[in-house]
Parts: C-alpha cells; sequence; structure tokens
C-alpha cells in the first residue's frame, strides 16, 4: 500500500516537474499568447451619460481584427488621439472636433486615420473623437462633455454619420453596454414590423476575462489555448464549407419569417408610410442631428455633416431578395435625409456616392464586391488605409471648396 501511494506521488511529482520544465521552456522562447480579437478587455468603460466611452487611462492595446492589429487608447478626454496638449505644437484656439462612430474612430493605425491625415494637410488640430457603436444621441453627448472640458471652441465640427448605424443606435439607445470590462450588446430590436425592444439578459462572462488573465500570466495556457482554438476553428471552417456545397444561398430562418432574412441591420430602409412607429422615431432622430446645428451656431463654429450609407458589397443580395418578396422598404430612405439637412441649411458630404461613383455602383442591389479590398478591408467592412486615405480626400475638398475653413 505504501508503495502504491508512494508511486501515485512520483507520478504527481513527475507530471508538475514535467509541466513547470515545460512552462519555463516556453517563457524562454517568449512564447506568444493568443490574444483576444475584436476591441480590448478595458478599451471601454461604462458612462452614466454615454451608456459607455474610450477609456482615459492612457494605456495601450492591441485591437486585432481579421484583417490587422495596431496599438488603440484613449486621450485625456476619452478619443482615440494624441494628448490634447501635445508639445504646443497647434494652437488650439483653432481646433476642428471630429465626433462619430468606428467609421470616424478609424479601424486603423492613429497615423493613418483621416482625420490624422486632415490634420496633417491643415496643419491644425483635428480632435478625433469617434467613438465605435456610438449613435447620435450619444455622439451629441459627446460633443458637449467635450465642449465643457476644452477651454476654447472648435472651428468646424465634422459630424460622421453612419445610415445602418446612427438611426437603429438612436431607437436603441444604449444599444451597447460594458459587462465585465468588455463591449457587448444592451438591447436589440425583436420586431421589425412592431419595433418592440428586448433587453439582453446580463450574462456571466467571468471565464473570459479568466481566460484572458491566464493568456497574460501563464505561458502553458497559451499553448493549450491556442492548440484549442485551432482545432476548433478548423471543425467550425469544415463544416461551413460543407453547409456551402449543400446550398450556397440558403437563409435558415426565412421559413419562420418574411422579415427573419431582412434582419434590424437595414431598419434604416424600412418604409416610414408602412410603419407608424418608425415615423415617429425618425422624426425624433433628425431632432438630435439639428440640435447639432444649434449648437454649432450657438459656438459659432461651422458644421459639416458626412453621410456614409449600406454597400452593396455585403447587403446587395438582402436588398434583391427584400424587393423581389415586395417587403415595405424603400432603398432611397437617404434622400429624406437629405431633404432635411437641405431645409436646414446643414452642409453635407455624401461620402457614399462618392465611393459608389469611384468603383460604378448604381444601385444597393448591384451585385459584386467592388470596394471590399480597395477602399474597405477584405473581411470587415470599415474602412482600410485607402479608405482613410479616401475619406480624407473628399473630406478636405469639401472643406476647401466650400469655404468652410481657409
Amino acid at each position: 500500500m505504501k508503495i502504491y501511494k508512494r508511486n501515485i506521488v512520483l507520478i504527481f511529482l513527475s507530471i508538475l516537474v514535467s509541466l513547470l520544465a515545460l512552462e519555463l521552456f516556453l517563457r524562454i522562447i517568449d512564447f506568444n499568447q493568443y490574444k483576444s480579437k475584436g476591441y480590448p478587455f478595458k478599451y471601454f468603460i461604462k458612462d452614466e451619460k454615454l451608456g459607455f466611452d474610450i477609456n482615459k487611462n492612457g494605456k495601450k492595446f492591441d485591437f486585432i481584427f481579421k484583417d490587422s492589429k495596431f496599438k488603440v487608447w484613449g486621450n485625456e478626454i476619452g478619443c482615440f488621439d494624441r494628448k490634447i496638449n501635445n508639445n504646443n505644437e497647434y494652437n488650439l484656439n483653432e481646433y476642428i472636433l471630429v465626433i462619430g462612430d468606428s467609421l470616424a474612430w478609424g479601424f486603423v493605425p492613429l497615423i493613418n486615420n483621416w482625420g490624422s491625415l486632415l490634420e496633417n494637410k491643415l496643419n491644425m488640430r483635428i480632435l478625433k473623437c469617434g467613438v465605435p457603436g456610438f449613435s447620435t444621441v450619444q455622439e451629441l453627448k459627446k460633443t458637449k462633455k467635450i465642449l465643457k472640458i476644452m477651454n476654447s471652441k472648435p472651428k468646424v465640427i465634422i459630424l460622421q454619420y453612419t445610415f445602418n448605424n446612427d438611426f437603429l443606435g438612436d431607437y436603441l439607445y444604449p444599444e451597447f453596454r460594458v459587462e465585465n470590462n468588455m463591449l457587448t450588446t444592451n438591447n436589440y430590436l425583436l420586431s421589425l414590423k412592431t419595433g418592440e425592444i428586448v433587453s439582453k439578459r446580463k450574462e456571466k462572462k467571468i471565464w473570459k476575462q479568466i481566460k484572458y488573465n491566464l493568456n497574460q500570466h501563464i505561458y502553458l495556457f497559451r499553448l493549450l489555448h491556442r492548440s484549442q482554438s485551432k482545432i476548433r476553428k478548423s471543425i467550425k471552417y469544415t463544416i461551413r464549407d460543407y453547409k456551402k456545397s449543400k446550398d450556397s444561398y440558403n437563409y435558415v430562418e426565412e421559413k419562420k419569417s418574411n422579415y427573419s432574412y431582412f434582419n434590424s441591420f437595414f431598419f434604416s430602409y424600412l418604409d416610414h408610410e408602412e410603419f407608424s412607429w418608425v415615423e415617429r422615431e425618425w422624426l425624433k432622430h433628425l431632432n438630435r442631428i439639428l440640435e447639432f446645428k444649434n449648437i454649432s451656431d450657438i459656438i459659432g463654429a461651422k458644421l459639416l455633416f458626412v453621410f456614409w450609407g449600406d454597400l452593396p458589397d455585403y447587403s446587395h443580395h438582402i436588398f434583391k431578395k427584400a424587393k423581389k418578396d415586395n417587403l415595405p422598404i424603400k432603398l432611397n430612405n437617404e434622400e429624406k435625409l437629405f431633404s432635411f439637412l437641405k431645409e436646414n441649411n446643414i452642409n453635407y458630404l455624401n461620402l457614399s456616392k462618392s465611393a459608389w461613383d469611384f468603383v460604378g455602383y448604381k444601385s444597393l442591389t448591384d451585385p459584386g464586391e467592388k470596394l471590399r479590398g480597395k477602399l474597405i478591408w477584405e473581411n470587415d467592412n470599415h474602412f482600410n488605409i485607402d479608405g482613410n486615405k479616401f475619406m480624407f480626400e473628399k473630406v478636405y475638398n469639401k472643406l476647401i471648396e466650400d469655404k468652410i475653413i481657409k
């Protein structure tokens, strides 16, 4: 019996020593950690007025997505930007405030951000304060917050607006929340017919936080986690390819509802005449845009509204099928927005039209992926580095041609 127990202890010690030796070896070779894709842990914080905001701690995080990886951080006013007083190289009595969502935030290194390119060209400080996931109501609150912090007023406010995100985000406000140091969904649209909103149940995602911490400190866990992740991905892609081979154009939920494939992402393209609740919310949304104009007028700043709509690259088949099924949608709903902007003397740039003209798109139902790999990432729907350069050029030309800035 004693020999049996001694053998168990020896086996246990052997395993322990082997694991420690492996841990030491992995540390010596500095085995890379498996890093979480998407917005980093602790990059966003809860905010009572905004719902959430960029963390102002100044720490640099790795932002990793399918197409790229770069460092992100938050400066002293919660913007992905350099410090406000950066060696006083710019006169802060003359600056431009850029506010918006992920298209303003960048999805590229800060040096390649269209706001940074604009700053270098104008030789004028640009406060680059886009926040991923923000809608118009949050952008409005963020603008007011920044104006209170700054000692001077901006010469120009550039409101970057995304047609799909801003209207829906206003209706669901706050659409996202910070939970366990991660940005997650807060509210979602259950029904396009009725406009019913459902709050996502709070989930215990402690395990994700534990995995993150283990990856940071235990090299052996990195090895196991990476191995398990690669096996899981391999199985996932095999199943996906099998399904594609059976039916490359399959809508799993289509039989359940006529609206199942036309999801909340396309909320902005519903026919307002068919949905009284949509028209009601649309008027509220327009009033928030108008408040930007009122604020600009009060502080003596000029306002440039930069419009970005949907792309045929990732939704042409949805719109084509929706038209075929006679769903109550209108593909030119943005014209209602443009009419409102004109009526209220709000200067705007239709960036979508510029991008469409660049590759020859005529309609949301046009097939192909002409912008992908050119102006937007191969696997992500945000502007890539060339796209940010394209956006900078269009915004710069608009500012100069319309004499918004000298």
